[in-house]
């Protein structure tokens, strides 16, 4: 009967650490397909930006925020505004049809709304104007977390 004891008492403990085992490696495996759908979204959302701003000229830009006349076909000729919000830790869109260059200024109304579903935290653009004979730069950078915030190695 001791035996049997024993021999319970070790199977039991063995049944423990390897449900143990499986429950982290569940939720590991559950972490990280989250973190590839976050960086997935931003990935999208960065290519979104950065095609537009490709056929675009730059009207206005700060740190937050930067507006563009779009030349493209696809999104007709308007005013697009991209910005971050940092309070709320979204990306934000906006366009207004426009034909006319001079008319997309920073006194032009544009209703902004997210653009993705991806929370960052500490976004920036650093935009170099275009001068005669140079060609301008824009650089969008962005700490991608989960929605429960940006803690250890979940960031991207």
């Amino acid at each position: 009967m001791l035996e049997v004891m024993v021999a319970v008492f070790i199977f039991s403990l063995i049944m423990i650490a390897a449900s143990y085992i499986f429950v982290k490696a569940f939720q590991g495996y559950r972490n990280a397909r989250a973190i590839q759908k976050d960086l997935e979204n931003a990935q999208y959302t960065m290519n979104l930006m950065a095609k537009t701003i490709r056929t675009s000229s730059i009207i206005s830009s700060g740190t937050d925020y930067v507006r563009i006349f779009d030349y493209s076909q696809t999104a007709g000729n308007g005013c697009i505004e991209y910005r971050f919000n940092n309070s709320e830790n979204k990306i934000k869109a906006g366009s207004t049809h426009t034909t006319d260059k001079a008319s997309c200024t920073g006194s032009t109304s544009i209703t902004l709304s997210d653009l993705s579903n991806v929370y960052v935290d500490k976004a920036v653009f650093s935009v170099v104007k275009s001068e005669s004979g140079k060609v301008g730069k824009v650089t969008i950078s962005m700490k991608v977390c989960p929605p429960s915030g940006c803690s250890g190695s979940e960031k991207i």
